[in-house]
């Protein structure tokens, strides 16, 4: 394609009327020089382009196809400046000092759905007698047209039909410059503008777009202040087992606040304080709640949950203080109580994420606090890094926090909730450094790095890993140091040091179960250098003892059950996860060693879990999913451990063939498992790669019907969020 500039040269100064309609079929092309343009030349008549008119005509591209092609399209360049001088005037006017038109404007518009097309199924035919003329347009819309873009249009008119039909014309990519626009010669030289669509368009939106911010919504009238803290102050430490991360005293600020007391100007402050208000409301409504009115009282407070979390969106675009991290925390231990595992763990991955943005992490950060705001901050940080932990260890997601960038001071060894007026101790030190352990443990024994270390090297992180255990264990009291060689003969142990022991236990199966899963590695598929190296008589030990250790912590695991002081339904559903952990080990080695000398203990403890449900059961929590998957795994074990064993020396024959055949399939799947809990969570949660997990393995055992495809076969509908309209309508 020539030059705009060059073209408007070589336009001849005289032309001849045309008399015949004809249709626009102007190429794209470099004209053919002719007399006038060889004149033109020597006279040095290069006529200038004068007017709007002509540069708004020169800048469109109209593409005529040859015989062979069924049509072409109108492509018009028009730029916004020529558009402007055009379209909206009936008269050109000329503009001598306007800039030439460039055909490769950067400011040309591209619109592909304004505008008609032209299609022109012979043009060579019509450009000889069936071509609408150009100028009896104009001039019906009494337009002035310059002689110059007269000429022009007649110069293509006979260019087109003295063209060789044997040329094949210009290819698609010349006839459809870039950003060309697609518009009708009626659309460009109509009274109306083509932009005014456009114009009107955009008004339209803007007139839609609701630019207000966004606003706080109440699905719950709050309680007077009175009423709050009577119930949640009683309750503070219960409510906050699991995620210990403010003190009275800070609650009971908060509230003052929450309440008037004291006028605060930060809006984002005002609503996570509010958040903390409600969530920790609602927390404290279903810790009370009986177990047997849960179902009838229990849903009274998923109201406060969504005036809690209707919040976080402004605590995720506002919220740049310890505040906002707190309020997230406390949304979090309400969401801790449901069934929603994937809301949680992103509500504890946002608190992570805050405590990082503000620093919460660096010990640098505390040098010019007080003693009380710096321990308030420790203790904020150190309860989002156990909460994320929960998350890893349950769920398999990677931790917010590295160990190395974590270089804040442990809370104090005597930091309680309730800053010493409690009995109990919290013991928010130790679950510290029990979360700080876990965490290094979680990247030693990470498949990946597994598939990377020999048989000695693992070896030699394991014998490590557990004596870091060990010392942990060894910083506790006396008497609340966990042992899983013994049970439980005491009394009750307070439900923070329970929880401790749960960790614990989880913690040291999560050690040895690599090594354990060896003892029967005959029938284990090898798939890492791990069983290569170890699988011979001289690792035997140390297979054995690994063994030993995962066993006796599932026993232990659901022997605490009995001596743990009673719970609510919703600490017990956030327990659940340890006891079906251990339900399914027990299962697992009563499959790989039905004669051992630990079988029938193992299958006594299972019982011993089944009971406990029952009595729940009755007690009135939902828990008959639960119920009726864990027995089930207790009739296998107890079959594979008994029945099966007498059937086999009483009457070999008798033995059915099918349910051999499920059981050793069912060995063969459990053999493959790497982490028991993910497992336990695929039964209970809404985590898709665990419950996929869980239903690939269990779905011919169990036969449970599903009561929601988001959840595992577990979960109970009235820990369902969306049960309680806690979810986005349309």
């Amino acid at each position: 394609m020539v030059d705009v500039a060059e073209a408007t040269s070589t336009v001849e100064s005289n032309a001849e009327e045309v008399t015949k309609k004809r249709i626009y079929s102007v190429s794209n092309s470099a004209h053919v020089p002719t007399a006038n343009h060889a004149k033109d030349a020597a006279t040095g008549k290069n006529r200038p382009v004068d007017s709007a008119l002509d540069r708004a005509y020169l800048a469109y591209t109209l593409s005529a196809g040859r015989e062979a092609r069924g049509g072409s399209q109108c492509q018009v360049r028009v730029t916004p400046s020529t558009i402007a001088d055009v379209l909206p005037r009936n008269k050109v006017e000329s503009e001598p000092g306007g800039k030439r038109l460039s055909a490769e404007a950067p400011d040309v518009a591209e619109i592909g759905t304004l505008g008609g097309q032209l299609s022109l199924e012979n043009p060579r035919g019509q450009s000889q007698g069936l071509i609408d003329t150009t100028l009896s347009q104009l001039a019906e819309r009494r337009i002035k047209v310059p002689k110059s873009l007269a000429q022009r249009i007649q110069g293509h008119a006979v260019e087109q039909q003295q063209r060789d039909p044997a040329d094949p014309g210009p290819s698609r990519r010349e006839r459809m410059p870039p950003y060309a626009l697609p518009f009708l010669p009626k659309d460009l030289f109509g009274r109306t503008s083509v932009l005014e669509g456009l114009r009107n368009a955009r008004n339209q939106i803007e007139a839609t777009v609701d630019r207000r911010p966004f606003s706080r919504t109440t699905f719950a009238r709050f309680p007077p202040q009175d009423y709050i803290l009577d119930l949640e102050v009683t309750v503070m430490e219960e409510v906050q087992l699991f995620c210990p991360a403010m003190t009275r005293e800070t609650f009971l600020g908060h509230t003052d606040k929450q309440y008037g007391v004291h006028a605060d100007q930060n809006d984002c402050d005002t609503s996570a304080r509010r958040a903390i208000a409600n969530a920790m409301f609602g927390a404290a409504m279903r810790w009370r709640t009986a177990n047997d009115s849960f179902e009838r009282f229990g849903g009274l407070s998923w109201g406060y949950y969504k005036n809690a979390y209707a919040i976080v969106p402004e605590l995720l675009l506002q919220g740049t203080n310890v505040l906002a991290c707190e309020a997230l925390l406390a949304i979090a231990t309400f969401s801790l109580q449901t069934a929603d595992a994937r809301t949680t763990a992103q509500l504890a991955s946002a608190a992570a994420r805050t405590a990082q943005i503000i620093g919460l992490h660096k010990r640098e950060i505390y040098a010019n606090l007080d003693a009380i705001e710096s321990a308030r901050r420790r203790r904020v940080f150190w309860a989002t890094h156990i909460l994320n932990t929960d998350m890893m260890a349950k769920y398999g997601l990677s931790h917010p926090f590295a160990h190395d960038d974590v270089t804040v001071e442990l809370p104090d060894k005597d930091a309680t909730v309730f800053d010493g007026i409690s009995h109990s101790p919290c013991l928010l030190n130790s679950m510290a450094q029990l979360s700080r352990t876990q965490v290094t443990l979680h990247g030693k024994f990470s498949p990946h790095n597994l598939q990377l270390q020999s048989g000695t090297e693992h070896h030699m992180m394991m014998i490590l890993s557990n004596c870091e255990l060990e010392e942990w264990k060894c910083s506790l009291p006396q008497e609340s140091r966990p042992d899983p060689s013994t049970p439980s003969t005491t009394g009750a142990v307070d439900m923070h040091t329970a929880l401790l022991h749960f960790i614990y236990f989880s913690t040291l199966i999560k050690t040895n179960i690599n090594l354990a899963r060896l003892k029967n590695a005959t029938s284990v598929q090898p798939s890492c250098s791990l069983y290569s190296d170890w699988v011979n008589r001289g690792a035997f030990p140390s297979i054995e003892q690994s063994h030993s250790k995962c066993t006796s912590a599932a026993r232990a695991i659901i022997d605490l059950l009995r001596v743990m002081p009673p719970q609510p339904y919703v600490n017990i559903w956030v327990l659940l996860g340890y006891p079906i952990m251990a339900s399914l080990i027990l299962l697992w080695s009563a499959l790989e060693e039905p004669t051992g000398s630990e079988a029938h203990l193992n299958v006594r403890v299972m019982g011993q879990f089944i009971q406990f449900l029952a009595g729940l059961k009755e007690e009135g929590c939902d828990l008959n999913n639960v119920l009726d998957g864990c027995s089930k795994i207790y009739k296998i074990a107890k079959y594979v451990v008994h029945t099966q064993r007498v059937m086999r020396v009483t009457a070999p024959l008798e033995e059915d063939n099918d349910v051999k055949e499920q059981l050793e399939a069912l060995r063969l799947k459990l053999s493959g498992v790497t982490d028991w809990m993910h497992l336990a969570q695929g039964l209970l949660s809404n985590m898709p790669l665990l419950r996929t997990q869980a239903r690939d393995i269990f779905a011919d055992v169990l036969g449970m019907e599903q009561t929601h495809s988001d959840y595992g076969p577990f979960a109970p509908e009235l820990l369902m969020p969306h049960k309680h309209n806690v979810f986005f309508s349309s």
